[in-house]
């Protein structure tokens, strides 16, 4: 699982809340999904302040690998079924784009 994937699975309830921009029960209720679909696995955190943390399982990898492989084989699709013009298009447009957010 890619790092940033981890970090975002493998942390305190706070901390994940805030990074989805949830209220804490939201994110708390979550975190409680998760393990209840067996996704993620309380542990503590391990830095001394025995805080829990959440964790991502074999099956929530397993989950996240095959959602991230979906989308990409959906990308693929809709990106051959583009004209060769609409690509260059859409390659422009995305250029423009990161320009814009930098």
């Amino acid at each position: 699982m890619p790092e940033t994937q981890q970090f975002l699975l493998a942390r305190n309830v706070a901390g994940l809340a805030e990074a989805l921009g949830v209220s804490g029960s939201a994110g708390s209720r979550l975190c409680d999904r998760l393990e209840a679909a067996g996704l993620g696995a309380w542990d503590l955190a391990g830095n001394g302040d025995q805080a829990l943390m959440l964790a991502v399982t074999q099956a929530g990898q397993r989950l996240a690998g095959w959602v991230r492989e979906q989308r990409r084989s959906d990308l693929a699709h809709a990106l051959e079924s583009m004209s060769a013009e609409g690509r260059q298009a859409l390659v422009r447009g995305l250029t423009e784009l990161t320009a814009a957010l930098r």
